[in-house]
């Protein structure tokens, strides 16, 4: 009985300690007001993607995806997101709430990233 009742007790433990908040691997991005292209060699053809920063004087980088994000061109973005843990030679992110919304053309702004 007492083994089974450590057993318990420290499914217990693992399950409160492994079972963290979204809020410890949140980060804060703007997204550009219109978006670039990369080679995607799995298709042989340019795709688009979206264009990030994760500080301000940062230099404009991709992202590929950010679910649960309506993107409309000509306005730049301000988000909470969480990476999405998939990484390759991008970043992947889900949106968890969109700070700011801004009609404006964003500078400095790469017309593809990844070329072929």
């Amino acid at each position: 009985m007492k083994k089974y009742l450590y057993l318990l007790f420290f499914g217990i433990i693992f399950t409160f300690i492994s079972c963290s908040s979204s809020d410890d691997h949140t980060e804060t991005i703007s997204v550009a007001s219109s978006r670039a292209t990369y080679y995607d060699p799995e298709l042989g053809r340019q795709e688009p993607c979206f264009l990030i920063k994760k500080k301000p004087n940062d230099s404009w980088d991709g992202s590929i995806i950010i679910d649960n994000f309506n993107y409309n061109p000509g306005f730049e973005y301000t988000l909470k997101v969480q990476p999405t843990g998939f990484r390759t030679e991008y970043q992947g992110y889900v949106c968890l709430k969109v700070l700011s919304k801004v009609q404006k053309k964003s500078d400095n702004l790469p017309s593809n990233l990844w070329d072929k």
